[in-house]
């Protein structure tokens, strides 16, 4: 199943939660899971009403606590940075 370079060395529920293919049940949790498709097209979405109202927003770190998708918010949405409650989500 682990062929694909990128997890050479990684080890399921200590580096990472979960490798691509594997059956839900085998994945440890708790882990962020998503439809990266759906992902995109909601980020896209979401940065085209911001810009035709004239608006800049700026995305909240506490729903995803992800780095990744923070960056592909930015990349796609044109967010302008992210919000945090706490520092510890700043940290991520």
């Amino acid at each position: 199943m682990n062929t694909h370079p990128k997890f050479d060395g990684l080890e399921v529920g200590y580096d990472i939660p979960a490798l691509p293919g594997m059956s839900e049940a085998d994945i440890q949790t708790p882990c962020l899971v998503l439809d990266l498709d759906a992902l995109e097209r909601n980020i896209k979405k979401m940065g085209d009403y911001a810009k035709a109202h004239g608006m800049r927003h700026r995305v909240h770190g506490k729903m995803h606590k992800s780095v990744d998708v923070a960056l592909l918010q930015e990349r796609l949405g044109g967010s302008v940075g992210v919000c945090c409650q706490k520092v510890s989500e700043a940290e991520v």
